[in-house]
């Protein structure tokens, strides 16, 4: 009996789902409103990733911190192996790293910042 590939789909489907919506806004955005209200909702946004910066690095720190207490409860609700419950506790690292270079080069845009684009 083989087991499904760890929780590829599932992330591949909602990460497709969260990009379609995305566009979708952005897209009804622009096209029902004029240039100075979408510029005034991209300073409210841009305020907004500002105040919500404790919330998202406490986060990540949160889900590092409590990961391999997590691990095992999705593991059971999911079915998975031991040996798969393992592979997920060693993703721990490597979770933290792209978290954290995503919050960084993304939602912070220290790379523009930094050459002052």
């Amino acid at each position: 009996m083989s087991e499904k590939p760890f929780l590829k789909k599932p992330i591949v489907k909602g990460l497709a789902l969260l990009g379609l919506i995305a566009v979708a806004i952005v897209a009804y955005l622009i096209a029902a409103n004029t240039t100075e209200e979408v510029s005034g909702m991209a300073v409210s946004a841009s305020t907004l990733t500002d105040q919500l910066r404790p919330f998202r690095w406490g986060l990540i720190a949160l889900t590092f911190l409590l990961w391999n207490h997590l691990v095992p409860l999705w593991g059971q609700w999911k079915n998975l192996s031991e040996e798969r419950m393992e592979y997920a506790k060693s993703l721990r690292w490597r979770l933290l790293a792209y978290t954290v270079l995503f919050e960084v080069v993304i939602i912070e845009s220290l790379p523009s910042k930094l050459l002052g684009v």
